[in-house]
C-alpha cells in the first residue's frame, strides 16, 4: 500500500479517536446529549502559572443566555468583578476581569442557575480552579516567588498525569526566579540515560526552564533528571539538596504527521476589520497577536499565517491521552506591526514581517474532556512551546525580539471523519516584554485544522539560509554606550544555543587581550557582558564565527565587530546623584521640611524663598532607582539590616497620620525594609521583598562624608565613592570642592496604590563631558562645524549655546569662550550638561490627542565656560577680567496643578509633521555656585542664585537600530540670563551688569533609554 494512503488511514483512525463525528467543519454535534454541559474552560481546571491578564471562558455543549450573575469568579480578595460577553452565538461565555488578577493567587469559577430547555449547567466537581503566576522580574519579591524557599515548583511532564515520552521535553518551573549563569547544561543540570548525558538544548528564563533533547530519548532505559545545588536564584541562595527526577520514556511509533493549516484570520482584511473568521471560544480574530501595553495601546495585532506539522504518537497504545509534537524550526508568519506610541501616535515605521519561530519541539496532549464522560465529547488538547518572537525591521526588533518560555496553549480537538481533518481551537496568553521596560499581554484564539488531502498537503520547508548580523550595540552609536552596558548583537534568526561557545565561535578582546564574559541567547539576539564591565579608553573587539549556527544547523556569516569607548580623562571625580526616584537628588535643609505633613523641604545651599519639595507617593511595586553621574563602587554600597545601618538604607519610619516622632531632625525609625540593592556601574536599584504598604511613610538614605572625606570612607562603611575612590557629593548648591562629599542624601516618600503607568530611565548620552568633571578638556569630543560652513556651529546634543546679548555698568566689553577683541570662536561658546532623567508613561488623552507622559523633577549640572571682558569706569579702562561661570546646576521645578508646585512635570509625545514629537515646558531654577569673579584683586558678588528660566522644549522621538528610544529636546524661543557683578569701591558700590543670551534652539537634550536587554 502507497506509504502517503497508509498515513491518511492512520490518521483517520486518530481522528475517530480524538472524539466527534460528520458535521460543521468548527462545531461537534451535541445532538444527541441529553443535558446541557459545560464542555470546556480556560484556564482548564487545575491549571497553574496562568497569566493575571488571561480572560475566563466558559463553552457550553448548547447555547445559553447568560449574563455576570451566572458566574461568581473568587480569589484571595473575594469576589471578582467582571463583565462577560459571548461568542459562537452563546456557546461560549467570555468573562472579562474588570482589572487584572492578583499574581500568586488561587482563583475558582461557579456557575449560577444556567438553566436551559436541556436541563441546567454545571462544573463536575462545582468549580474550575486555577492559580496565577507570579510576578515577573523586577517586582517585590513576595509577588515574584511561590514559597519562601528555592525549589522546584512543577515538572512536566511528571510521568504520571501526563506520559513521559520518547520525544518528550523537559519543562520545570522554579518558586523563585533564576540566576541564568548558574544554569548550566552538563553541569548543574542533567539528563541522563544508560549512564550518559543525554545531547540536549537548555534554555532559562525567570523561574522557567526549558530542557530539549537534541535526539529522541530510547523507550527502553530510564531517563534521570539532575539539579545540583550549584542552580542558585538570583539571591545567591543555592537550591538546597538539588533535584532528581526519573521518568520512563514511552514509546510514541509509530507516528502519523498530520499536516495541519493555521489560517490567516482573512486573506485581505486585518485582524481589527469586520468581517474576519472567528474564533468560536472567544469570538476573538483567529491567529491573530495582539499586544495590549501602556506603550502600544491595544491596536498593536499581528495576523499569523502559516502550516503545522503536528506528529501524533501510535494512537492505540494511547486510548486516552494521545501525544503530539510540533517539531522545531516550525515557523507562523505575520502582518507588519503597526507601531504606535500609546496605541495612537504613529512610530513612523512598522515592525516588518512578524515571525514566531519553534525553538524546539512543541510537546502536547490530546485528552480527555474532564468536564463530560460523553465518547463524543471534544478531547482536550494542551499544547506547551517555546517560541522565539522577532520582527524584520531592526528599530522594532530590537524592541519586540525575545524568547517566551512554555507558552501553554489550551483547546479542544474535535474530528470530521469523513473529510479526514481534525480541527484545533485553543486559548493562550502570551507576555512579551516592550522597550525592555513593560510587559504586555496578548490573548491569542488559536486555529489549525487538518488539510483534507494528506497526500497533497504542503510539505515542511527546509531552511537553508544563514543568519546574519542584522544590528548591534553599540554600532554606530558608540557615543551612546557606556560602562555597565551589554554587547548586543541581533541576528536574522534564532540561532542553535550550543553553537555559541564563549572563547571559541564567540570572542571578546580589550586592547588586544581575551576578555571573560557572561552571555545568554534571547529571541535572536546574544546578549554579552564583559567581565569585568565594558571600560572607557580600551578598544574592544567581538568576533563570531561560522561555527555558529541557525536552529537548522546553516553556519553563520562571521564577522569581526569594533568600537572604542569615549576617551575619559583623569581620575577619582565626585559624583552627584543625577536622578533620585522618588524624590529629588539634593541633601535638604531639614529645618525647613515637615515630612508628616508631606513637605520636604528645600535644598540645602537654595534660596529661602525656594520650591519646596514634595514627599512624594511611592506605586506599591515600584523600586527605588538612584542614576549617578560616574561609575560606583560596587563595594561602597551596604544595604542596612537594622534601623541606622548601611551606607544605603531603606526605613520605615512613623505614619505621617501620628504625631511626628522625632529625635533631633531625624524621624524614627521602625524597621529597616529588606530587599535586594542591584548595582549596575551608574545606577543602583532597590526591590524591597514586600510591596510598599499603602500610607506608610518611608526613606532610603544614601551616605556620604562631608568634610572629612578621604579614600578610607569608600571600603569602610561610612560614605558611597566611585569606582576612583572619589567623593559622593550631595548638596552641589553649596558648591563643594572636588576632595568634599556632603550630608547624607535622606529622601522620604510615601506607599500608594500600583498603578499601569510605565516607569523609564533615560540617560543623557552623548555626552561632551565624558568624565562629567564639569570641565570640557580639549581631549574630550568636540563640536563640529556645520556642513559647507566652517563658521556655523550646530549645537552639540546634551549642550547649551550662550552668548552676551547685553552689558552696562563697569563692563565695558564682554564675550562667551575668547577674547573679546579677537577672532569669534563659535565652537567654545556651549556649555555641557551632565544629567538624566525619570519619566512616566501615563498613557493617550483623548482631548489633547497624545501620550501623556510625567516627568519627575530632577537637577541637570552643566561644565564652566569663561567670558573675556574688560572693566571701565565712565572713559577710563580698569582693566580686563575673566569671568568662569564654573559648573552650573539646573533645578527642574515640580510641576503646579492647583495644589502648589507638588506634580511632575506634563509632557506630550504626538504626532508631527515627520513622526512622533515631545513637548513640555521646564520651570527651571538657575544657580552658578561656583561663580566668582575677580578684579582689580577683589571677589566680587553677583545674583546668580536661584534664577527663574522657563523653556519650551520640542524634538522628535525616534529609535535606534538596537531598539532603544531616544528623545530629542531643543528649546523653542531665545532666553536671557541678567545678572549684576557688584564690588565696594571708597564705600560705594558699583556694578558690572550683564545678560547672557540663549538663542531659540540654544538648549539641546538628548535622552537614551537604558539597553533593551540586560
Amino acid at each position: 500500500m502507497d506509504m502517503r494512503k497508509l498515513i491518511v488511514l492512520t490518521g483517520t483512525a486518530i481522528l475517530a479517536a480524538c472524539g466527534g463525528g460528520s458535521g460543521d467543519e468548527q462545531t461537534v454535534s451535541f445532538d444527541n446529549w441529553q443535558e446541557t454541559e459545560v464542555v470546556y474552560s480556560y484556564p482548564f481546571d487545575g491549571q497553574a502559572e496562568v497569566s493575571p491578564n488571561a480572560p475566563v471562558v466558559v463553552r457550553f455543549s448548547d447555547p445559553v443566555e447568560v449574563d455576570a450573575s451566572n458566574f461568581t469568579l473568587t480569589g484571595p480578595d473575594g469576589s471578582v468583578s467582571f463583565s462577560v460577553r459571548g461568542a459562537d452565538q452563546g456557546r461560549s461565555a467570555v468573562l472579562m476581569p474588570d482589572s487584572a488578577l492578583a499574581v500568586k493567587s488561587e482563583y475558582a469559577l461557579t456557575l449560577n442557575n444556567i438553566r436551559t430547555d436541556s436541563g441546567e449547567a454545571a462544573i463536575p466537581d462545582g468549580s474550575v480552579d486555577f492559580k496565577t503566576r507570579a510576578a515577573l522580574e523586577g517586582k517585590p519579591r513576595a509577588l515574584r516567588q511561590l514559597s519562601d524557599s528555592f525549589g522546584v515548583a512543577s515538572v512536566s511532564p511528571d510521568g504520571d498525569d501526563l506520559p513521559f515520552l520518547d520525544f518528550s521535553s523537559v519543562n520545570l518551573v522554579m518558586t523563585q526566579p533564576l540566576d541564568r549563569q548558574t544554569v548550566v547544561y552538563g553541569d548543574t543540570v542533567t539528563l541522563t540515560q544508560d549512564g550518559e548525558t543525554v545531547p540536549a538544548y537548555l534554555r532559562v528564563d525567570g523561574r522557567h526552564i526549558s530542557i530539549d533533547p537534541q535526539n529522541e530519548l530510547s523507550s527502553g532505559s530510564d531517563v534521570t533528571l539532575e539539579l545540583s545545588n550549584g542552580v542558585q536564584n538570583l539571591y545567591g541562595e543555592e537550591l538546597a539538596g538539588g533535584f532528581t527526577r526519573t521518568f520512563s520514556p514511552r514509546n510514541t511509533k509509530p507516528r502519523v504527521t498530520l499536516v495541519q493549516e493555521a489560517a490567516p484570520a482573512d486573506p485581505v482584511l486585518g485582524c481589527l476589520d469586520e468581517g474576519v473568521r472567528t474564533s468560536p471560544i472567544t469570538g476573538d480574530p483567529i491567529n491573530c497577536v495582539p499586544l495590549i501595553a501602556k506603550l502600544l495601546g491595544d491596536n498593536t495585532v499581528s495576523k499569523q499565517q502559516g502550516n503545522v506539522f503536528a506528529e501524533l504518537a501510535f494512537a492505540p497504545n494511547f486510548p486516552d491521552k494521545t501525544p503530539l509534537r510540533v517539531p522545531k524550526g516550525s515557523l507562523l508568519k505575520g502582518d507588519p506591526l503597526d507601531v504606535r506610541i500609546g496605541g495612537e501616535v504613529p512610530a513612523g515605521f512598522d515592525s516588518g514581517e512578524v515571525t514566531v519561530t519553534f525553538l524546539g519541539d512543541a510537546n502536547g496532549y490530546l485528552l480527555p474532556n474532564p468536564y463530560t464522560d460523553d465518547p463524543s465529547a471534544p478531547k482536550q488538547l494542551r499544547l506547551t512551546m517555546d517560541v522565539a518572537f522577532d520582527t524584520e525591521v531592526q528599530r522594532a526588533n530590537g524592541a519586540f525580539n525575545q524568547t517566551l518560555l512554555q507558552v501553554e496553549l489550551v483547546g479542544y480537538a474535535i474530528a470530521d471523519t469523513q473529510q479526514g481533518s481534525l480541527i484545533v481551537d485553543a486559548v493562550g496568553v502570551v507576555e512579551p516584554e516592550v522597550l525592555g521596560t513593560e510587559t504586555a499581554y496578548g490573548v491569542l484564539s488559536f486555529h489549525m485544522e487538518s488539510y483534507p488531502d494528506q497526500q497533497n498537503a504542503p510539505v515542511m520547508e527546509v531552511d537553508r539560509t544563514s543568519p546574519e548580523l542584522a544590528a548591534w550595540q553599540p554600532g554606530d552609536h558608540v557615543n551612546k554606550q557606556r560602562p555597565g552596558d551589554p554587547i548586543v548583537l541581533n541576528f536574522s534568526e534564532p540561532l542553535d544555543p550550543t553553537s555559541v561557545i564563549a572563547g571559541d565561535t564567540l570572542r571578546v578582546t580589550a586592547d588586544g587581550n581575551p576578555v571573560d564574559y557572561e552571555y545568554y541567547l534571547d529571541g535572536v539576539s546574544v546578549v554579552i557582558q564583559p567581565q569585568p564591565m565594558l571600560q572607557y579608553n580600551t578598544d574592544y573587539q567581538v568576533q563570531f564565527t561560522d561555527g555558529i549556527t541557525d536552529i537548522a544547523g546553516n553556519p553563520a556569516l562571521g564577522e569581526t565587530l569594533s568600537f572604542t569607548l569615549p576617551t575619559y580623562i583623569g581620575s577619582g571625580h565626585p559624583a552627584i546623584a543625577t536622578t533620585t526616584y522618588p524624590g529629588f537628588p539634593c541633601a535638604v535643609d531639614k529645618a525647613t521640611w515637615d515630612i508628616a505633613n508631606g513637605d520636604h523641604g528645600i535644598c540645602r545651599g537654595g534660596e529661602s524663598d525656594d520650591d519646596h519639595l514634595p514627599v512624594m507617593p511611592m506605586p506599591a511595586e515600584r523600586a527605588i532607582e538612584v542614576q549617578f553621574s560616574q561609575v560606583m563602587l560596587e563595594e561602597s554600597f551596604q544595604l542596612g539590616e537594622t534601623c541606622g545601618t548601611g551606607t544605603f538604607r531603606v526605613e520605615k519610619v512613623a505614619d505621617p497620620g501620628q504625631a511626628p516622632q522625632q529625635s533631633g531632625d531625624n524621624y524614627v525609625c521602625q524597621e529597616a525594609v529588606p530587599g535586594e540593592l542591584n548595582y549596575n556601574a551608574r545606577t543602583v536599584t532597590f526591590i524591597p521583598d514586600q510591596p510598599w504598604e499603602e500610607g506608610a511613610t518611608y526613606r532610603y538614605v544614601m551616605l556620604s562624608e562631608n568634610q572629612d572625606f578621604t579614600t578610607a570612607n569608600c571600603t569602610n562603611g561610612t560614605a558611597i565613592c566611585t569606582e576612583d575612590l572619589g567623593p559622593f557629593q550631595t548638596a552641589t548648591l553649596e558648591a563643594p570642592t572636588d576632595d568634599m562629599g556632603g550630608p547624607d542624601m535622606e529622601l522620604y516618600f510615601t506607599g500608594a496604590p500600583a498603578n499601569k503607568d510605565v516607569f523609564q530611565v533615560l540617560r543623557n548620552l552623548p555626552t561632551f563631558d565624558v568624565n562629567s568633571d564639569f570641565v570640557h578638556q580639549d581631549s574630550e569630543p568636540q563640536p563640529q562645524p556645520a556642513a559647507g560652513n566652517p563658521n556655523e556651529y550646530p549645537v552639540p546634543p546634551n549642550s547649551t549655546e550662550l552668548f552676551v546679548q547685553s552689558k552696562g555698568g563697569l563692563l565695558d566689553e564682554a564675550r562667551v569662550g575668547c577674547d573679546y577683541d579677537g577672532a569669534d570662536c563659535p565652537a567654545e561658546k556651549f556649555i555641557y550638561i551632565t544629567g538624566a532623567l525619570d519619566v512616566e508613561v501615563v498613557g493617550y488623552d483623548e482631548q489633547e490627542d497624545a501620550v501623556r507622559v510625567n516627568i519627575y523633577p530632577t537637577l541637570l549640572q552643566t561644565s564652566s565656560v569663561d567670558i573675556y571682558g574688560a572693566l571701565a569706569l565712565w572713559f577710563l579702562p580698569l582693566g580686563d577680567v575673566t569671568i568662569a561661570t564654573g559648573p552650573q546646576v539646573m533645578r527642574i521645578r515640580y510641576e503646579d496643578r492647583g495644589e502648589g508646585r507638588t506634580e511632575p512635570v506634563t509632557g506630550w509625545i504626538r504626532q508631527g509633521d515627520d513622526g512622533p514629537v515631545f513637548e513640555t515646558n521646564l520651570d527651571i531654577f538657575l544657580t552658578a555656585p561656583y561663580l566668582e569673579p575677580k578684579a582689580l584683586g577683589l571677589t566680587l558678588e553677583h545674583e546668580l542664585y536661584s534664577y527663574e528660566l522657563s523653556l519650551r522644549l520640542v524634538g522628535d522621538v525616534t529609535f535606534l537600530d538596537d531598539g532603544r528610544l531616544q528623545i530629542e529636546q531643543r528649546s523653542q524661543q531665545a532666553r536671557s540670563i541678567s545678572t549684576a557683578i557688584q564690588f565696594r569701591r571708597d564705600g560705594a558700590v558699583d556694578a558690572a551688569n550683564m545678560t547672557l543670551g540663549i538663542p531659540a534652539g540654544g538648549v539641546f537634550l538628548n535622552y537614551i533609554s537604558t539597553p533593551i536587554k540586560p
